[in-house]
């Protein structure tokens, strides 16, 4: 797992995790997106880290998230 990225990618969570219902009755909906590369160096290692986090996540009482896991090659064909 690259340490720097994930770092960043997991203290925007805990930050947007912190934000209190009470302030934003409409709700919180964050939109997150990273490359499957930052989450580990094999497709498994990628499924449990990015599953660590989304639970995570959860586990700070947070309310939505949309992960999104893009390759820009894949980006770049559409």
């Amino acid at each position: 797992m690259h340490a720097g990225i994930m770092l960043g990618a997991l203290a925007s969570l805990n930050s947007v995790s912190k934000i209190p219902y009470s302030d934003c009755k409409d709700g919180v909906s964050n939109t997150f997106s990273i490359v499957p590369e930052s989450l580990g160096n094999t497709r498994d290692e990628q499924v449990d880290n990015g599953g660590v986090s989304y639970r995570g996540y959860f586990m700070k009482n947070a309310h939505h998230l949309n992960l999104n896991v893009l390759r820009k090659e894949v980006l770049r064909m559409r």
